[in-house]
């Protein structure tokens, strides 16, 4: 049995140009490689969310930066990932897989989320999900990773 773990987002559509915005800063490639060009904008970032939810059968890989904390210093000693404008005090962590479902999609769906004007605003369900037990370990222990993702979470 695999060790897997997510990080699950319910963020409404309105705020996801925010949301980009802030992975803009983190995410290096949303490719499985870390190719020599830029890291994404959050125009690109805008779009692989929309296309995710688009299509509820797809993901996209995501190598993304942290600050170097221990377990992440330990991560890098095992799996490490030479990524271009990647800080000497920084990580690169990768693959982490996300998807994107509508709210409306059955049991355990992000579901409506109330608006400032009153009104409800359907709710994306983001999910970040880590599909071995090395990537695993950091979604549960990095105080890194956890404080990056619970920042996310902030904007939802």
């Amino acid at each position: 049995m695999s060790d897997t773990c997510s990080v699950q987002l319910s963020v409404p559509q309105a705020r996801w140009p925010a949301l980009a915005q802030a992975l803009a800063g983190w995410v290096l490639s949303t490719q499985c490689t870390v190719a020599a060009a830029e890291p994404p904008t959050a125009a690109h970032l805008l779009q692989l969310l929309q296309a995710l939810a688009a299509d509820p059968q797809a993901s996209a890989c995501l190598t993304l930066r942290f600050a170097v904390d221990d377990v992440l210093c330990a991560f890098q000693a095992a799996h490490p990932i030479q990524a271009p404008g990647l800080g000497r005090d920084e990580v690169a962590v990768g693959c982490i897989w996300l998807s994107v479902r509508s709210g409306a999609e059955g049991a355990g769906a992000a579901g409506v989320s109330s608006t400032p004007e009153g009104g409800a605003a359907l709710a994306w369900r983001l999910d970040f999900a880590a599909l071995s037990g090395a990537l695993s370990v950091l979604l549960r222990e990095s105080p890194e990773v956890r404080a990056g993702f619970a920042a996310l979470g902030q904007l939802a």
